[in-house]
């Protein structure tokens, strides 16, 4: 766990950064082409790429206002006759207005054990989205850009809430032998990753963005900017977009074994 399980932001902060990531997929949407692909999602149009985000904002909707059911909820596409952006839209209105009209401390249902809070999907949401709209952008063959300070809370929350999570898409175990560093080069953060031996999630722990002096030394590190670390974790850049010291046959390994859905 890092030093802020919760976030490095306020949730008003990250429903800020939220509502200009949901600008950009709006004009993203707009600007089409619809039937372009998207090169990290295999398979996937612009379209269905907006459609996944739409879907994936009453999701999290739901996990909020209605804990009986969560997380098996119902979500509904765009009818074929639908504008895209203009559905997109009443999809993201409809989350903003119920992550503005809650108290970040009220439960929810979410993927994180430490924090069962709604106050979690401002976060991830905010992420979910931010990402995604790198999806578009490329998909676009257009300049990205992820902020460096949203990309540091990014990091943490890789460590934060997807270390105890191990679904279909992550078998094997995170292939972890030796602690390594991950470091940021534009921003003052840096986390150490180490092995708990377990074979069962979480099967390594975090210690950052300020890891203390017991923290395990690091036998490689993971240097670049706090984006392109993001993206690279991510599936959205190439590790040579980065910087390897030490042991590099074990960072390849735990990057191989994926961290990220």
């Amino acid at each position: 766990m890092t030093d802020y399980p919760n976030g490095l932001l306020t949730a008003a902060d990250y429903q800020v950064r939220l509502q200009q990531a949901a600008d950009s997929m709006v004009a993203a949407t707009q600007a089409g082409p619809l039937d372009a692909i998207v090169p990290a999602c295999p398979g996937w149009t612009l379209r269905d790429l907006v459609v996944h985000v739409g879907e994936v904002h009453q999701w999290a909707r739901a996990n909020i206002t209605d804990l009986e059911r969560a997380p098996r909820h119902t979500t509904v596409p765009p009818s074929p006759d639908e504008d895209l952006a203009t559905w997109y839209r009443r999809c993201f209105d409809d989350l903003a207005e119920v992550l503005e009209s809650t108290d970040p401390a009220a439960p929810a249902w979410t993927v994180q054990p430490s924090n069962r809070t709604a106050g979690f999907w401002s976060r991830r949401q905010c992420h979910e989205l931010a990402m995604h709209v790198v999806d578009a952008r490329q998909a676009q063959n257009a300049v990205t850009y992820y902020e460096p300070a949203l990309a540091v809370d990014g990091l943490s929350e890789i460590f934060d809430v997807w270390v105890y999570r191990r679904p279909a898409w992550r078998v094997p175990p995170v292939d972890l032998a030796a602690p390594v560093e991950v470091s940021c080069t534009d921003r003052d953060a840096r986390w150490v990753l180490a092995p708990t031996g377990s074979a069962e999630p979480p099967e390594y722990e975090a210690f950052g963005p300020t890891p203390p002096a017991t923290a395990p030394a690091p036998a490689a590190a993971i240097r670049g900017e706090a984006a392109e670390l993001l993206l690279m974790f991510w599936g959205r850049a190439d590790p040579s977009s980065v910087t390897i010291d030490g042991d590099a046959e074990l960072v390849r390994r735990l990057l191989d074994s994926r961290i990220t859905p």
